[in-house]
């Protein structure tokens, strides 16, 4: 499908005025997305294959007035594919789902071809974005669907409101299908006030857990409404949380210890503005603590999501920064205390909607900006830099030299979640793969043959010798982006190409005490104004080459690319430093081109590694390429 998105990448979210406390991270990346009119994201995932899949809608020309859109990402927020959907008058989806097969799943609303004014829409996508199929639940007056789950079984449970169904204004609404979207029942929940369900989880036992807004049931105006249901969609147990005044959940998510965590506002304790609110509660709904952030204007969670080290982060708005509306995103511990918080925003409206943390560490936030972009109004997604401390390369470009092969590498320093250890950081280290076959292969046979023929030499590693060394060292300033010249690892046999793989440590005031980044492979050409050979990428891998994503663990994510000179099979061998075989495998019939394959594929015994260097070979066609691969626990 043809995009017709504008990217603008690098620093489109700029800070806000003031952020709240010191240390919140900086900005990796930030795409925004314009069709031409007001677009707006209001969910983005992180999807199976490390990209991203967004929701929200547009304004600009498609079927109808306003249009569901979707746009699939790459791992920087750059666009695969995007489209419209929708009939001839209003569609909005607000959250998305992977499904099984790779393919996605939305709900929102339609007011095309209802049975009412409104019905709840149910839009299924295959992995390349073209409609599989639509339904539309609901009955003769308002119905929406603002969350979904999918379910073991392949189906999905939707959570919404209902004003045709229950006995208030609004009831809080479920709607169970299976996987071709046929119901299976559903259930309207709720008081003779107003009553509402803003998100949902499936549980894995079996059942759901909903949370969202009342006014039917608790102590005030309107309270945070937790629900639990049985498979059946039938009450199990309800909670509420809140003061005298309004408050509602906007999100759920489950927590390590089976307990849940919800977000979104509170009137009780800055009237008359309303605060962040997240309440974090056990798997029976009695509460563990809750919290208000924000500042003395109205401040609003549309989002939470626990994060890797047990603590959770939350985004919404705030208009207490810079006294306009900015996108707000609040960092805090597994005891709700504030560890950072970030203002992002211009002179226009600007809110997140959606936010999680990614396996590397980084916070991903979808949201829409008034300020950046078109102006117009834009979808954005972005990602934050890490806590922990593990600076993050950006990029390794080449540097024209006559001689030599020069890469400038430019990287995001490291972040701490407590400013002692953030003002402890002396100097970054830059880190060079040296190349030291391990084994190679001997003369070809005077009768001639193929590889498996040559006697194969070993050669074990010297007890000194390094796998990594130091070529450069930059002190810790207070700057936000650091670079250094470093020499790539230039051989004989490749005169005019010359490659190198890095990475960055940060370095402390305490001796041995240093954190290290994700490894980049960068290539380098000697002659600039030569094109840069077939293969050659972002990624530094090279025609008929193999670039092994590391050092790292050899665990599911680490990869092996490689080039496939021709078409047919390729080997992929481990060996140990003594040249003893330890893992390998055959692929099918493969085309010329790159591929990838996790080293767990390569069978348990790759999975179980030990800790320390091992040589990778792969043989494809008439090509063999080996390079080392390192082990860390």
């Amino acid at each position: 499908m043809k995009s017709l998105f504008t990217l603008v990448i690098a620093a489109v979210l700029a800070p806000a005025a003031e952020a709240s406390l010191p240390n919140p991270p900086d900005t990796l990346w930030a795409v925004t997305y314009d069709a031409g009119s007001v677009e707006k994201a209001y969910k983005a995932r992180a999807t199976g294959d490390g990209g991203f899949i967004i929701c929200g809608s547009t304004r600009s020309p498609g079927p109808g007035d306003i249009d569901a859109y979707v746009v699939k990402t790459g791992p920087s927020g750059d666009v695969v594919w995007s489209g419209h959907y929708g009939g001839r008058y209003v569609e909005e989806v607000f959250d998305i789902a992977e499904t099984p097969d790779g393919g996605y799943a939305a709900v929102g609303f339609t007011s095309t071809a209802t049975a009412g004014y409104y019905d709840v829409y149910l839009l299924r996508l295959d992995e390349t974005g073209d409609t599989l199929w639509t339904r539309t639940y609901g009955g003769k007056d308002y119905d929406y669907g603002y969350a979904l789950a999918v379910t073991p079984d392949g189906g999905f449970i939707i959570a919404g409101r209902t004003s045709s169904f229950g006995k208030g204004a609004r009831a809080a609404y479920f709607i169970r299908t299976d996987a071709a979207g046929d119901t299976l029942w559903t259930r309207a929940h709720g008081g003779w006030g107003k009553d509402e369900a803003y998100a949902v989880v499936a549980l894995p036992g079996g059942g759901y857990m909903a949370a969202g807004y009342t006014t039917s049931r608790g102590a005030g105006a309107g309270d945070v409404w937790l629900m639990k249901l049985d498979a059946a969609g039938d009450t199990v147990w309800t909670r509420t949380y809140g003061g005298e005044l309004d408050e509602r959940a906007e999100d759920i998510a489950r927590t390590a210890d089976k307990g849940f965590i919800l977000a979104g506002r509170s009137n009780s304790f800055n009237p008359p503005y309303h605060d962040m609110y997240v309440v974090r509660v056990d798997a029976r709904g009695d509460t563990l603590w809750t919290r208000t952030y924000g500042g003395p204007a109205a401040d609003h969670a549309y989002s939470v999501s626990p994060t890797l080290d047990g603590g959770f982060i939350a985004a919404g708005y705030t208009k207490s920064a810079s006294g306009g509306t900015d996108a707000y995103v609040v960092r805090c511990d597994s005891a709700g205390d504030t560890l950072w918080t970030k203002a992002v925003g211009g002179e226009g409206s600007d809110c997140a909607r959606s936010v999680e943390q990614t396996t590397g560490g980084a916070y991903v936030l979808s949201g829409y900006t008034f300020s950046m972009g078109s102006g117009d109004g834009d979808a954005f997604l972005a990602a934050l830099a890490p806590s922990g401390g593990c600076p993050r390369i950006r990029e390794i470009a080449d540097v024209p030299s006559d001689a030599t092969g020069l890469v400038e590498i430019t990287w995001i320093p490291s972040f701490y979640d407590d400013p002692a250890l953030e003002n402890a950081v002396r100097c970054y280290k830059i880190w060079r793969r040296v190349k030291q076959p391990v084994i190679s292969l001997g003369a070809a046979p005077a009768g001639g043959g193929g590889a498996a023929d040559r006697p194969a030499s070993r050669h074990r590693l010297p007890d000194d010798g390094a796998l990594w060394e130091i070529v450069g060292c930059v002190p810790a300033t207070s700057d936000s982006i650091y670079a250094c010249i470093a020499a790539t690892d230039c051989g004989p046999a490749r005169p005019r190409r010359c490659e190198g793989c890095f990475f960055v440590s940060a370095h402390m005031g305490a001796p041995g005490r240093c954190f290290r980044s994700p490894t980049a492979c960068g290539s380098s050409i000697d002659d600039p104004a030569e094109s840069p050979p077939p293969g050659v990428g972002d990624s530094g891998r090279t025609d008929g080459g193999l670039c092994i994503d590391g050092p790292r663990a050899a665990g599911r994510g680490a990869r092996i690319a490689f080039e496939m000179p021709e078409e047919g099979r390729a080997t992929i061998e481990i060996f140990s430093v003594t040249g003893r075989k330890v893992a390998g495998f055959v692929t099918g019939p493969l085309e010329a081109g790159t591929h990838s394959i996790d080293i767990t594929d390569l069978g348990p015994a790759a999975a179980r590694l030990a800790p320390g260097a091992y040589l990778l070979r792969v043989r494809g066609g008439s090509a063999t390429e080996t390079g080392k691969l390192i082990v860390l626990r």
